[in-house]
């Protein structure tokens, strides 16, 4: 697709992986770049953040220094993923990004905000906060994204969404990204757009029939050694370790990486060039075990990952298809395996669900093996390019 956008967003875009738009990517981008307002149903997975981050940061001016797109989402954890796809995005623009959430320290986000952002992401309670204490001004706000504008109103934010939309500009772009199309968002509609775009996606959710799903119950101290019995018992070419928050990738990886020498991790807070360094030998064979997060990955088109291990179950079903789709390919028999604790396994039955598949345990001499286990051995993988063990 040929977008009217600068070629420093096209590398950056390249980047990422995307060089062939999603179907909610071909459809909303034109549609945001003319400025029209816009109502997205699609799940989580199928590319709708980079669908609306990219136009509006097209249409960002680097040199005001005033807030100019505010992107509001129900969940911390949701609210960094969206910041670390922005921070690519706006990677060598002199665009700055703020993401503002709870249970981090106000100050530093106020002190943050001084230094001029033109593209904020919040949670809907801290952003009302920041603005009733005077230290967020939304007042040249020409952009007003709602992402899963359905768990926002079920986790109750329609007040703090009224609120902070009262105190934007009325002409404005508006843009509400919702899975579902209950009554409270349709009202919310009516409420604050203007002749909006309806575009509708559709996501397969069934995932490869050549993918085996695997799930080991076992307590969140136990999870480390459980992979590392895991990799010895499974010996595979290639693995792709996914972890929710981005601050546990370094420390996985370092547990890791006394048994197993080619460990590498991979998350957004790292210099570009060090991550394409990283994704390149991933790729050639120079590293087999990549701890990363889901946006991390997003650049990594490998055809030959043989196992997926899921340190934490993802926040969203459609994540896990995404992820675990990274194996089975082009025919090929691949592995999934979710490190799942007692709490968890209601979310673990949803997901089955939602994919149509079934998780079988993993025999429970793994987590035995791995409670028992005192001293690591050597990780010996067979070369993928040779053919020979190492």
């Amino acid at each position: 697709m040929d977008l009217p956008i600068s070629d420093v967003l096209k590398a950056n875009l390249k980047h990422l992986g995307i060089e062939q738009p999603t179907p909610i990517q071909a459809s909303a981008i034109p549609k945001i770049l003319d400025g029209r307002d816009l109502i997205g149903q699609s799940q989580t997975g199928s590319g709708k953040t980079a669908a609306y981050l990219l136009p509006v940061i097209a249409r960002l001016d680097p040199a005001v220094p005033q807030v100019q797109s505010i992107v509001l989402t129900p969940t911390r954890e949701l609210c960094v993923q969206v910041a670390e796809v922005a921070n690519e995005l706006v990677h060598g623009t002199g665009i700055r990004v703020m993401a503002i959430f709870g249970g981090f320290s106000i100050e530093i986000q106020c002190a943050a905000l001084k230094q001029g952002v033109q593209l904020v992401l919040g949670t809907p309670g801290r952003v009302k906060d920041l603005m009733m204490r005077g230290r967020l001004d939304l007042s040249t706000v020409r952009h007003f994204i709602l992402d899963e504008a359905d768990e926002m109103l079920d986790m109750g934010f329609l007040n703090d969404i009224t609120y902070i939309a009262n105190r934007t500009p009325k002409q404005r772009q508006n843009l509400l990204f919702s899975a579902t199309m209950p009554p409270p968002v349709k009202q919310l509609i009516n409420d604050y757009m203007n002749h909006p775009e309806h575009i509708a996606i559709k996501q397969e959710t069934r995932t490869a029939d050549t993918i085996s799903h695997k799930f080991v119950q076992t307590s969140p101290p136990e999870k480390i050694r459980a992979i590392a019995t895991l990799l010895r018992e499974v010996n595979p070419d290639s693995v792709l370790i996914f972890c929710n928050k981005k601050h546990s990738v370094p420390s996985i990886a370092r547990s890791l990486r006394s048994a197993f020498p080619q460990v590498e991790f991979l998350h957004g807070g790292l210099q570009q060039d060090e991550r394409m360094r990283i994704m390149r030998h991933f790729r050639d064979g120079r590293i087999r075990l990549l701890v990363c997060t889901d946006v991390a990955a997003r650049g990594l088109d490998i055809l030959t990952i043989s196992l997926v291990v899921n340190y934490d179950l993802p926040p969203d079903p459609d994540v896990y298809v995404h992820r675990v789709g990274r194996t089975g390919r082009i025919g090929e028999k691949g592995m999934a395996v979710s490190m799942v604790s007692n709490s968890e396994m209601a979310f673990m039955r949803r997901i089955e669900s939602h994919a149509r598949i079934r998780m079988e345990p993993y025999p429970m001499t793994l987590v035995k093996a791995a409670s028992d286990q005192k001293k690591s051995r050597p990780y010996r993988g067979h070369d993928r390019h040779r053919g020979r063990r190492r």
